[in-house]
């Protein structure tokens, strides 16, 4: 677990501008850098990012956040990798709760994982040259109908038909390495190359480094297909071949479409349809799916018609459940049978594939019930228990609950039994006490109280955030009652006394993350994105902010005073009441 107090470090050092400019080229407009915004299709740009606030907004489609989350979202780095990257870029080491975990071990293994990176891109360069030397690779190739810009996309090569080790790794005390990272064979003290006489595709990480290869015979034989094994690097239940070529794509187009080959991948690209991906010779994954949610909310699996690829569909089903969300939707496709999508594009091309991908996609919901019907006859009330029996243990998992709403209904409907008792024998007792709510439309949301303020104090409390040594000058009296906006601003003074390492906003947005202010924090960061902050170049920020605090000072000391005389007029004051009327008169 990384420490919530190291986040905040790391924020106040590295610098948005330069970790987003890295992916997303900024121009200087004003206070601010601008770009089309990555996370969305459009022509002007709306995407407005801050040095002074280190923070990114997009007032197109409402993106938003800090450069953590940018790597995160953008980028595909899951949450402590993001942290691990960013550190990387400002000389910080990571620090780590104490736990079961060995921290040393991982940091040790870090080292080795960025060696076999370099061992696996030298390996992969090598493969793309070799394909050039061999007429037999060339023409596999060219029988495929790849063309040279994809086969430069993918960097699809050839490993020859003899022991090349030398040529690539000229150093053989490293071989024992190369044999862990799964690059070579051995027997006994003999070493050779694991892939002989195959294209080769990389398999590359979210950020373009190669971690393994999928090698393909050109001929008849087996294995038609040879993946690197698992290793430090390479685990194939997280991986997906052509996510790195497809990610902007699939992030602009707001759909991805997992299919189960590279050739899948590979053609459809070249026809257009580069936006898709494929597992690794294994079943799509709980992790898989987790790590295309980072990109698109809509992922749609593309299988053959035969029962395989159903039974395949089911499978991906059954491990999406627990990372689905209200917001997120699962289709699923199927070819006609004799067909992949390999194939199918290359006899119909682009606009005929994608029409048989939107009008031919089952969304998950409905092909849960079809699954769990299909050639089962509903007279028989043996045949609806086993199906329920079936639905319980899948619909326990599912965590989006108007998806589950909705599902259960349907399959109510199906079994023609009400909510009630579908409720009861699957045991959802949290359906059950949702179900009036949702018969009313009252659907269960989270709400935050948004804190109401005034402009003028909106005003102060952005400036403190653009300039957190403002802070100094936050003395009010402890006695006094103050309006929520006034007591955010006091906590973030309070914060920034209590720590010296606070230079930006984006810290103390990180300090005040889940509590009652974190909106009006955010929403103030996002309003001042949207101006040009040229009258705050322009004004004495410090002058303005110090004639604030005594404004505020003013401004409470009368409304006590007055609420105090208001209670003079029903009765008589307490001591206290009495004692602090004399001192704020006195003032």
């Amino acid at each position: 677990m990384i420490p919530s107090a190291f986040k905040v470090e790391l924020l106040g050092k590295v610098d948005i501008v330069d970790v987003i400019d890295a992916y997303v080229p900024l121009k200087k407009a004003g206070a601010s850098y601008v770009a089309c915004c990555p996370f969305h299709h459009e022509k002007t740009p709306s995407f407005h990012v801050s040095r002074e606030k280190q923070f990114y907004h997009c007032f197109g489609c409402g993106v938003h956040g800090d450069a953590i989350s940018f790597m995160m979202d953008y980028v595909g780095l899951d949450f402590p990798e993001s942290i691990e990257k960013l550190a990387s870029l400002v000389g910080l080491t990571v620090p780590r709760v104490k736990s079961d975990f060995n921290f040393e071990e991982r940091k040790e293994n870090k080292k080795k994982e960025e060696i076999l990176k370099d061992y696996n891109q030298q390996l992969s360069n090598y493969f793309f040259l070799q394909k050039n030397k061999s007429s037999l690779s060339l023409e596999y190739l060219k029988r495929r109908g790849l063309s040279k810009e994809i086969i430069e996309t993918y960097q699809i090569g050839y490993a020859p038909n003899y022991n090349y080790l030398a040529e690539v790794f000229p150093n053989s005390s490293i071989y024992q390495d190369l044999v862990t990272g799964g690059l070579l064979s051995q027997k006994e003290q003999n070493y050779y190359p694991r892939f002989r006489d195959r294209i080769m595709f990389p398999i590359k990480d979210i950020e373009g480094a190669v971690i393994g290869f999928g090698g393909r015979i050109m001929d008849t034989g087996e294995p038609k297909y040879l993946n690197s094994p698992e290793t430090i690097l390479f685990d194939k239940s997280q991986c997906l071949y052509g996510l790195y070529e497809a990610k902007n794509q699939i992030r602009s187009l707001e759909k991805a479409i997992v299919v189960e080959g590279y050739m899948d991948v590979i053609s459809l690209a070249q026809y257009g349809v580069n936006y898709a991906v494929a597992t690794l010779g294994t079943a799509t994954t709980g992790q898989h799916i987790r790590l295309l949610f980072r990109f698109s909310n809509q992922i749609y699996f593309c299988f053959d018609g035969d029962e395989a690829g159903r039974k395949a569909a089911w499978r991906a089903l059954n491990n999406a459940l627990e990372y689905l969300r209200d917001d997120k939707i699962l289709y699923f496709v199927f070819l006609p049978e004799g067909e992949d999508p390999d194939s199918y594009v290359r006899e119909y091309g682009k606009d005929v594939f994608e029409s048989f991908i939107n009008e031919e996609a089952i969304p998950l919901s409905q092909y849960f019930i079809e699954h769990l019907i299909a050639g089962r006859n509903l007279q028989y009330g043996e045949v609806k228990a086993d199906i329920i029996k079936i639905a319980k243990p899948l619909l326990s998992q599912l965590k989006a609950s108007s998806l589950r709403f909705m599902i259960m209904k349907d399959l109510a409907n199906q079994l023609q039994i009400s909510m009630d008792e579908l409720s009861q024998l699957i045991g959802d007792e949290k359906q059950t006490e949702q179900l009036k709510s949702y018969r009313q439309g009252l659907f269960p949301a989270k709400s935050i109280k948004k804190i109401e303020v005034t402009p003028y104090n909106k005003k102060m409390l952005n400036w403190l955030l653009i300039n957190p040594k403002l802070a100094s000058y936050v003395e009010l009296p402890d006695y006094l009652e103050y309006s929520e906006e006034v007591q955010c601003l006091l906590a973030l003074s309070d914060a920034i006394k209590m720590n010296n390492d606070i230079k930006n906003a984006v810290q103390l947005e990180e300090i005040f993350k889940n509590t009652k202010f974190s909106t009006l924090i955010t929403d103030i960061l996002q309003e001042s994105l949207q101006k040009d902050d040229q009258d705050i170049q322009l004004m004495n920020i410090e002058e303005n902010f110090k004639h604030g605090i005594a404004k505020i000072k003013k401004e409470i000391v009368e409304r006590e005073i007055y609420e105090l005389k208001g209670l003079m007029k029903q009765r008589s004051l307490s001591g206290d009441e009495e004692q602090l009327l004399m001192h704020l008169l006195a003032r």
